[in-house]
């Protein structure tokens, strides 16, 4: 096959780039339905489309029964009223082995009349360093698994930048004794 007089004049005023272009935009043409305009058509027809606002599920939903058994092994996993003290314990000793500065600890229990879960509401005020900080933090959740963090303050004063005072304020879950 050759090539016709005509495109034989345009390729040699296009040069070596011209045509490397040229067949680049004939491939961009010809690739254009597959790669462009289907992919549109499928987003414009999803988008037409209501949107199925029903939640499926694999697993049915538990039935009160279940509910209830799962709530009583939950509080029976939590430590009891007597064992405060010691997991009280632990978490100074935390504080201590991530060589925090403990000056004072402000504790407070409360009750919920239709809860058998007792909430030990403890604020510390510490001294250290961020990394101490936060190695006393992922000490005392590993070591004390009815315990949450409920707020951690940082502030630097004073003339030293590597110290800070921090005020953490956790929560220990007991379990209710029995009425």
């Amino acid at each position: 096959m050759t090539a016709s007089p005509t495109l034989r004049a345009l390729a040699g005023r296009l040069g070596r780039s011209g045509m490397a272009g040229l067949a680049l935009l004939l491939g961009a043409a010809l690739a254009y339905p597959a790669f462009v305009a289907e992919p549109i058509a499928r987003r414009e027809a999803l988008l037409a489309r209501p949107a199925d606002t029903s939640v499926t599920t694999s697993k049915a939903a538990p039935d009160a029964g279940e509910v209830e058994a799962r709530l009583q092994d939950f509080q029976h996993s939590l430590p009891a009223g007597a064992a405060v003290p010691q997991w009280l314990g632990r978490i100074r000793n935390a504080a201590v082995q991530s060589g925090l500065t403990l000056r004072s600890a402000d504790y407070k229990l409360e009750r919920t009349a239709d809860s058998a879960i007792l909430r030990y509401r403890i604020t510390l005020p510490l001294s250290g360093s961020y990394a101490q900080v936060r190695s006393f933090v992922a000490t005392v959740l590993s070591e004390v698994p009815a315990l949450s963090v409920d707020d951690v303050q940082l502030k630097r004063e004073g003339t030293s930048p590597r110290t800070l005072d921090a005020r953490i304020r956790l929560t220990l879950f007991i379990a209710q004794a029995e009425r």
